[in-house]
């Protein structure tokens, strides 16, 4: 089964910190076997081709020609955002 979710990765920063972000992100949803936010769930049902994200909206164009946006909005206080590592060494 098809699922969305957004994640949200400090800059600078490097693939690696992105690929162990959505590794805990993973791991979060097979935990607590989570599913997307109900608004995307119709998006499950298709194929979607293409995707961008702005500062505020999701954009989703679907197999058939459809586009769906998709409104967020980051709460900055929420965020667990860490330094990223120095590894220059």
């Amino acid at each position: 089964m098809t699922s969305i979710h957004f994640v949200v990765h400090p800059l600078p920063g490097t693939e690696d910190q992105l690929n162990d972000r959505l590794r805990e992100v993973s791991e979060k949803l097979n935990k607590y076997n989570l599913s997307s936010h109900p608004p995307l769930n119709v998006l499950e049902q298709t194929t979607i081709k293409q995707c961008v994200v702005g500062p505020n909206h999701a954009a989703f164009l679907l197999e058939d020609g459809r586009i769906c946006r998709i409104g967020f909005l980051v709460q900055p206080d929420r965020l667990e955002l860490s330094k990223p590592e120095n590894n220059d060494g």
